[in-house]
């Protein structure tokens, strides 16, 4: 397993980054986890937001890639699970460069593909977050996740905030980190079954869910099934939704993976954002679930769902309406 590691330098009238100190610390660190890191100091600038997209488009293949970067008014270390499409500077960067205000590109929020409930359930004194700010940070990581998605790579990133060494020690931060790593590693190590689930939103911002009775369960969720052998995710949930609900969708994006067990086997569920025409929606037909309907974002934390669909249901309810 290949993983890069970056932090940032000095920025602003900082004289030290903490993101810059841990990874000096990390550097020095012995893992037993069997990988070969790759640690890189970035400059805060366009360069070193581009650092590791350019190696992903020169053909260079990790496993895994974790930014480090200062957060100066955070408390906690805080994980964050998407790249936004925004960037405005509040000071310039350290190549003199000041964007105020508008958009990095033409595309929507990014995801990564990170078993991040794994993480939480194993790191303590971590936030999740769902808005990397607007700053050299944000940029860096959006342009890694989709460097990673247009050259048909897992989106196996994230980007970790880190407090200033005054909020936290920085060997605290250290080792908060390297818990991290090692639960992302972990997880990646083991093979699950991938699954494709539905996110499809109507005009009014409600969300489909159907509902199934599974052995002694019964709940709502997102539609769905089990990749086949060579199939993409994408493809998947097409013919999954066909299959199960002869609705003809046009799958989007992943909006974030997570892992659970049953049974002593280990699943991904890969929930992806689609679309559907008001004709191929008048045309359902359920095969395996009882009833389906469109539930507002502010009921979504009131149905019962399905064990394995309780958290993407909450963190739909998060990111919504904008995914």
């Amino acid at each position: 397993m290949r993983i890069l590691v970056t932090g940032f330098e000095p920025f602003g009238n900082s004289i030290t980054n903490s993101s810059m100190l841990v990874v000096q610390k990390l550097m020095k660190h012995t893992f037993n986890l069997d990988v070969n890191f790759e640690f890189k100091i970035l400059p805060v600038s366009e360069s070193g937001a581009k650092y590791a997209k350019q190696k992903i488009e020169s053909g260079v293949k990790f496993d895994l890639i974790i930014h480090l970067g200062l957060c100066e008014s955070c408390t906690q270390v805080r994980i964050e699970t998407r790249a936004i499409n925004w960037i405005d500077m509040r000071i310039p960067d350290n190549e003199g460069r000041q964007i105020r205000s508008c958009s990095i590109d033409d595309y929507g929020p990014v995801y990564s593909e990170i078993p991040f409930n794994r993480v939480f359930e194993q790191v303590k004194n971590v936030e999740e977050s769902i808005d990397a700010g607007s700053f050299v940070c944000n940029e860096t990581y959006r342009y890694t996740l989709l460097a990673l998605e247009q050259n048909t790579h897992r989106k196996n990133c994230v980007f970790v905030h880190l407090p200033s060494e005054d909020a936290i020690p920085i060997d605290e931060l250290t080792d908060t980190t390297i818990q991290i790593l090692s639960s992302i590693v972990k997880s990646l190590k083991v093979e699950p079954i991938h699954v494709a689930a539905l996110a499809l939103k109507s005009e009014g911002n409600e969300i489909f869910a159907a509902f199934r009775t599974e052995d002694t369960v019964s709940g709502w969720e997102f539609p769905g099934g089990k990749l086949e052998t060579g199939e993409s995710v994408q493809h998947a949930l097409q013919r999954e939704c066909l299959e199960e609900l002869n609705l003809d969708v046009v799958p989007l994006k992943t909006l974030g993976r997570w892992d659970y067990k049953i049974k002593e086997r280990w699943y991904a569920l890969f929930l992806t954002s689609a679309t559907a025409t008001h004709e191929a929606i008048e045309r359902i037909e359920l095969f395996e679930h009882a009833e389906y309907q469109w539930i507002p974002i502010d009921e979504l934390h009131q149905i019962n769902w399905m064990p394995h669909d309780i958290d993407l249901a909450r963190y739909l309810a998060r990111i919504m309406p904008n995914f």
